[in-house]
């Protein structure tokens, strides 16, 4: 992930197309269809991350016009996603697990990393990120 200092809003931003494009994810890995140990863990994501959507729309709600029209989807998760839909009419269950895996990996150093490059972020944000972290 880039280590560049971001706005709240961009960070906000980024985590909510990250959480849609998880869900996403899941609703294309469940339509394959999945091994069941992977199956729960996709209902689980996918719920989770309706929650974390929430909970950063919530957040986002008090920055009023400082919302912003383009989102950066250029990230590794993402990265990892676009490369999985290519090939997801062909995936197997057991290629599946592992891409869902590696994209859940990913998220958990995304956010790690965000909290890392960005300090000074406003309480209510690092308390968001931590907390979600801490879910994953």
């Amino acid at each position: 992930m880039e280590t560049s200092t971001k706005t709240p809003v961009e960070i906000i931003q980024e985590q909510l197309a990250i959480h849609t494009t998880r869900k996403d994810a899941v609703e294309k890995f469940t339509a394959v269809p999945p091994a069941e140990a992977l199956a729960a863990r996709l209902t689980s994501a996918g719920q989770q991350s309706d929650e974390f959507i929430a909970e950063w729309m919530n957040e986002l709600s008090n920055y009023g016009d400082a919302v912003m029209s383009s989102v950066d989807r250029e990230n590794e998760y993402q990265t990892i996603w676009k490369d999985a839909l290519g090939t997801i009419d062909s995936i197997t269950p057991q290629s599946g697990e592992q891409t869902f895996q590696k994209m859940e990996i990913s998220l958990k150093k995304m956010y790690q990393d965000t909290l890392q490059a960005n300090p000074d972020l406003p309480v209510s944000v690092t308390e968001i990120l931590n907390m979600q972290l801490s879910r994953l």
